[in-house]
């Protein structure tokens, strides 16, 4: 074994007289696996750190779900950086290896120096990366995104982790470097004398499918077995999801090298331009050449679109649009006070440098007589102005009719229809106290940003003074105080500020309300960590597009030349460039992106999110892939179509 290991390290070019191109490749082996390991190490210490921190949270099935979400979408792409660079220069290692097999060296032997030529690198790589997660834990403690904390104490991986960390990328580098054909001699021989690559399989496109199954499968089942009022009900559903969102990025790269051999056919047998025609050689030559180059830009692409889809879906709610506003314009909430000590808690609340807006208005409620319906609800007496110096950007109300303010709830029509026309309205919700009948509604709130912090306060209509028959019962009613707290400022103390024993005002509280930020917070969350992961796994599409392209560059630089030297034109060359280069691209970006809003969807299913398909941001999302792919395209022919040199000439 001495002596395969000393071959290994020879062809990586890290034993003496060792080449440039080698060495390079051993470079990139080498940072694949200082990257892996850290973000392995990292994830899994913070993993830990929120289960010692929060142990009951992960007894949810949500919770441990979405973790395990996370901990896959991080594997991806480190799993397509180590194994990209472990097939660097594909064809030359396994000519190499090839030529090792024809001089009488045995397959096992082959193989084994296969495995040391990358997994030497790979295994001092993730040996520095382990050391570098050590040495920056103490800052990693000290980071707060989006407000979650890891006390240096509890960033500490579990032993099973961290060996797991460690050991995956040298794995799958040793894994994936022994994968060249060199166990027949046939094959060795048609790959030592530069025969045509072999036609990627309709194998290649089985991941696919099943993942495309899997997806469909959870999306149908969740929807028509979902029950909001149960905890737990589509549990039987996670592994189908995950075997899913596994299998859809997998099959996303497997199945390009197949279409683009397809592409390349049609492209060869028509009659198609000289450019067309060599680009078209070319792709049948290489299939997986390019997709090779952009595998984990395509990975993160496919993480973008599913993140997306799902932070959308969460923000196209009320809850959260309501949330939103009230951060930009403050918190809006509701104090309900008897009318005798509403002026002294209007003067408390004003004095608050805390408090933006203290608007009083007279409350309307319905009384509540055995077994009747509407039951509780509650009008306000006021006009237009009185609410929008609440809610600023409030549109719709009209002053002189009936306005319907609360659109939100599924009983809608019950809170502002039938209540209004067939129900009796009181001073202070007495069955005794004298009342009056409200026609129905003549206006409501249009769809807008205030519509939604309207939709926070108790009222559900908007009563003007002036309509018959409700001057009689304002100095019996009950005064709400509408109030809006300053921008960045909680509203809890405000309430606190009136219902205190200490003050008289106490003994006239009768009650408030102000809506919970708590799902705001956590689709902030959700956002932060969906961009944070897409930034991360962007990055390493990056460095594997790096490393990628330059090795290509160096493969393809003896073809360019070769006919630029029978004199192809360079317009030609450089037009064939760009669609060997677009086509991979553009196939691989579709699926990426199509297949990433399928796997966001079924997530979303997979919670009970079965309306909600934001469409929009995807589109936007393939208008810059657009715009990527054709970056990248002119990156890899600009590299691959180098200036004939005296050298390039000799060599040919």
């Amino acid at each position: 074994m001495k002596a395969e290991v000393a071959l290994g390290l020879r062809l990586a070019g890290i034993a003496r007289r060792g080449g440039w191109a080698p060495r390079w490749r051993s470079l990139s082996v080498f940072v694949a696996g200082v990257a892996g390991c850290y973000l392995l190490l990292t994830l899994a210490a913070i993993t830990a750190s929120e289960i010692t921190q929060r142990p009951l949270g992960f007894v949810e099935s949500g919770v441990r779900i979405l973790l395990a979400t996370v901990v896959l979408v991080v594997l991806t792409p480190v799993l397509t950086l180590a194994a990209t660079t472990a097939r660097l220069a594909a064809a030359t290692r396994d000519r190499q290896l090839a030529n090792l097999r024809l001089i009488g060296l045995s397959a096992t032997r082959t193989r084994l120096v296969a495995a040391a030529e990358g997994g030497v690198s790979a295994l001092v790589g993730a040996v520095v990366g382990a050391c570098a997660f050590v040495l920056t834990r103490p800052m990693l403690a000290q980071l707060r995104p989006a407000g979650r904390n890891w006390p240096l104490e509890t960033l500490v991986p579990h032993w099973y982790a961290a060996t797991a960390a460690v050991a995956l990328v040298p794995t799958v580098v040793v894994a994936v470097a022994m994968v060249p054909r060199v166990g027949q001699s046939g094959a060795a021989l048609t790959i030592a004398r530069r025969g045509p690559a072999r036609r990627p399989t309709l194998a290649r496109l089985i991941p696919l499918v099943l993942g495309l199954g899997l997806a469909v499968f959870v999306i149908a089942n969740a929807e028509s077995r979902f029950d909001p009022n149960a905890q737990g009900t589509n549990t039987w559903l996670a592994p189908y999801l995950f075997a899913g969102m596994a299998l859809l990025p997998l099959g996303t790269l497997l199945s390009v090298p197949w279409l683009v051999r397809v592409l390349a056919d049609v492209l060869v047998a028509r009659e198609s331009p000289p450019g067309l025609r060599i680009a078209g050689r070319r792709l049948q030559a290489q299939p997986s050449g390019v997709t090779r180059i952009v595998a984990g830009l395509l990975i993160g692409l496919f993480i973008v679109a599913g993140g997306r889809a799902v932070v959308v879906a969460f923000e196209d709610t009320h809850q959260y649009r309501s949330a939103a506003l009230m951060e930009s314009i403050g918190q809006v909430g509701t104090i309900l006070v008897e009318r005798d000590v509403a002026k002294e808690a209007i003067e408390r609340l004003r004095a608050r440098t805390d408090v933006a807006v203290v608007q009083p208005v007279t409350v309307l409620e319905t009384p509540c007589a055995e077994a009747d319906p509407a039951c509780g609800y509650r009008a306000y007496v006021g006009t237009c102005a009185d609410l929008a110096a609440v809610v600023p950007t409030v549109q719709g109300c009209q002053d002189g009719v009936i306005t319907r303010l609360n659109l939100f709830a599924d009983e809608a029509g019950e809170r502002a229809g039938k209540p209004a026309q067939n129900t009796r309205w009181t001073a202070q919700g007495s069955t005794a106290a004298p009342f009056i009948r409200l026609p129905a509604p003549d206006a409501s709130l249009k769809d807008s940003s205030g519509m939604y912090s309207a939709a926070a306060l108790d009222g559900i209509l908007l009563v003007p003074p002036t309509l018959p028959g409700v001057a009689d019962l304002i100095p019996q009613a009950d005064t709400e105080l509408l109030i809006r707290a300053e921008p960045g400022s909680p509203i809890e103390p405000v309430f606190d500020a009136v219902h205190n024993p200490t003050n008289s005002v106490a003994s006239g509280f009768l009650g408030g309300t102000y809506p919970s930020t708590d799902y705001y917070r956590f689709v902030v969350g959700l956002k932060a960590l969906v961009w944070a992961i897409a930034g991360l796994v962007l990055a390493l599409g990056l460095i594997t597009f790096l490393f990628s392209a330059v090795d290509r560059a160096l493969g393809r630089r003896s073809e360019v030349v070769a006919l630029q030297l029978v004199g192809a034109p360079s317009k030609l060359l450089r037009r064939s460039q760009y669609v060997e280069a677009l086509a991979p691209l553009a196939l691989g970006a579709a699926l990426a992106i199509g297949l990433g809003f399928l796997a966001g969807t079924s997530f979303l299913a997979f919670g009970g999110i079965v309306d909600l398909a934001p469409l929009r941001p995807t589109l936007i999302l393939v208008a810059m892939a657009v715009a990527g792919s054709t970056l990248v395209a002119a990156l890899v022919a600009a590299m691959a179509s180098p200036a004939i040199r005296a050298e390039h000439i000799r060599s040919e």
